[in-house]
């Protein structure tokens, strides 16, 4: 990887624009390079995924759309998942203050549809998965 991380594809359904979201884009990519880095404990995984932190932050939430997403795959639900795993694997409080912002962010973005992909399904699962996992109860 170079000094950019990011993905550009020919999809239909990202417009053939270089994308945000889980499913064809840059949120996708971060998620999955983090997870390959707790599992590795390779850190120049976590590395990239800040690389393309960086770039979601300098590219607009609607890049070949008029308007935003709202949703978890398709979305920007998507892109607060990964700042908030961003945030939990860095333990660094500017990836928990984007998170943040882009929870207020998809709280501004019409809800078209009520399905996971685009919809409002995939922001209030957004809001399930990015909660703090907690400690399992020990039992005596």
């Amino acid at each position: 990887m170079g000094d950019e991380c990011f993905l550009i594809t020919k999809h239909p359904t990202n417009y053939e624009c270089t994308d945000r979201d889980i499913y064809m884009g840059n949120s996708g990519i971060g998620i999955f390079l983090l997870e390959l880095g707790r599992i590795t404990q390779d850190n120049r995984y976590t590395i990239y995924a800040e690389k393309i932190a960086r770039w979601l932050q300098s590219h607009e939430p609607r890049i070949g759309r008029t308007l935003p997403l709202p949703g978890l795959y398709f979305g920007e639900s998507g892109v607060g998942l990964f700042y908030f795993d961003l945030y939990k694997m860095t333990r660094d409080s500017n990836y928990l203050n984007l998170a943040k912002a882009q929870s207020d962010l998809v709280s501004t973005i019409p809800c078209t549809s009520a399905d996971l992909l685009t919809g409002s399904a995939g922001v209030q699962n957004r809001a399930y998965f990015s909660a703090e996992p907690r400690r399992p109860r020990r039992k005596f």
